[in-house]
């Protein structure tokens, strides 16, 4: 049983005031417009993360995305369900971030046996060098993918980049490596 009063809908005329108001940087708004949509958000963001202060960092980050991005809000949909699938969106995407990188991960037991059985110091030299030697327009899109973790769009607009523009980087940049590092691969010696 819901004991909170349910919002009343707003008029076209209130919703296009407050859309005006929250473009035109109106502090006082913005701070209403977050009291009166966060607990609707975090509901959002808590339902499809499952953890409360990760939704906290979601609804946040959903929040600020909104108003450097209120320019762009077109008025075919309520202001708050706009911000609900914006909160989604980065709930979504900061959850496959997360999934990347735990894939790419190993126990650290398992770690500890790769490494001490095949760690080798002129390969590992060898692969730092090789990464250094990048340009470095090619080597922050890598590292920040298959390193960190970050999605191409995060990547773009990191670097002030597309999205397009890093995928395109981070393979060009694993392809210079896989041609450096080539002669470090076992050979099969076998007919």
């Amino acid at each position: 049983m819901n004991l909170l009063p349910r919002e009343a809908p707003a008029s076209d005329d209130e919703a296009a005031r407050l859309a005006d108001a929250l473009a035109a940087g109106d502090a006082a708004a913005i701070a209403a417009w977050h009291r009166r949509e966060h607990p609707r958000l975090m509901r959002v963001a808590t339902a499809l993360t499952r953890d409360r202060h990760q939704a906290a960092e979601i609804v946040q980050t959903a929040f600020v995305r909104a108003v450097e991005r209120l320019a762009t809000f077109r008025g075919d949909a309520r202001l708050g369900t706009w911000l609900s699938r914006i909160t989604a969106r980065v709930a979504l995407n900061e959850l496959r971030r997360q999934r990347r990188a735990d894939a790419r991960s190993a126990p650290l037991d398992d770690a500890v046996v790769r490494t001490t059985e095949r760690s080798d110091p002129f390969v590992r030299d060898r692969v730092r060098a090789a990464v250094a030697a990048l340009p470095e327009s090619l080597r922050l899109p890598l590292l920040l993918a298959d390193v960190e973790g970050y999605t191409h769009d995060e990547i773009g607009r990191r670097l002030g980049i597309t999205p397009g523009a890093s995928r395109t980087r981070a393979a060009r940049a694993r392809s210079i490596l896989r041609v450096e590092l080539a002669s470090l691969a076992p050979t099969d010696d076998s007919p």
